[in-house]
């Protein structure tokens, strides 16, 4: 029989006030979570954090409605997230169903972009790659400022070629590992869904009690 070695996955539970956030939360996820887990009453997936400074690299939305369920300790796969080539980080495009023909000038003002791309019912932002974290924020003040007449954000793995929604579509750039560790760091958060992470570590599952986590 053939067999083939991998490397070691580490695993354990983690204090939950050790943990850092990059991004901010989508409030409804938190609350759909908090529902499945009471439910449940079983952690069957860990989340993916850094070893060296607790940054959250998959798992947000769970860790904060597990602390918001007086949870003490989570499970945790850890790993060197700089030097981990297990793991990658990439970018969603953001999809914003909203009408976009009196808001063009606004935008070209707001946004630094590469290129604009038109279709029939919508519109493409390519965003320029200097100051990605800025960009974020600028995204951040855009849909901050807009919220009232966006109707929903959809968020669409790039590697799809061609997005049929209508309204703005946004191709924001990709950030580096580094830019991940730094705003975590600095807690300046990012928007929701502003890093796609692909590993294979996120098909490891486990089964804890709640009742042993508390």
């Amino acid at each position: 029989m053939e067999t083939k070695d991998i490397e070691k996955v580490y695993i354990g539970l983690v204090n939950i006030n050790d943990l850092k956030q990059h991004e901010l939360a989508i409030n409804e996820h938190i609350e759909e979570l908090k529902k499945l887990i009471i439910t449940q009453k079983i952690i069957r997936k860990p989340i993916i954090a850094d070893i060296k400074t607790g940054t959250i690299i998959d798992g947000a939305h769970r860790t904060r409605a597990l602390k918001s369920l007086g949870i003490k300790y989570i499970p945790a796969v850890l790993i060197n997230y700089i030097n981990d080539d297990k793991i990658n980080v990439d970018k969603w495009y953001r999809v914003y169903d909203i009408d976009y023909k009196d808001m063009i000038s606004y935008l070209k003002s707001m946004l630094c972009f590469q290129d604009m791309e038109y279709y029939s019912n919508s519109i493409k932002i390519i965003m320029c790659n200097d100051n990605k974290v800025d960009s974020y924020m600028l995204i951040n003040k855009f849909e901050n400022e807009f919220k009232e007449s966006i109707k929903e954000i959809s968020f669409i793995n790039p590697e799809i070629k061609k997005v049929k929604r209508k309204g703005i579509i946004i191709d924001p750039p990709k950030l580096e590992k580094e830019d991940v560790i730094n705003v975590a760091l600095k807690q300046t958060l990012l928007p929701p869904r502003s890093t796609r992470h692909v590993t294979f570590l996120k098909k490891i599952y486990v089964n804890y009690s709640l009742k042993n986590i508390y």
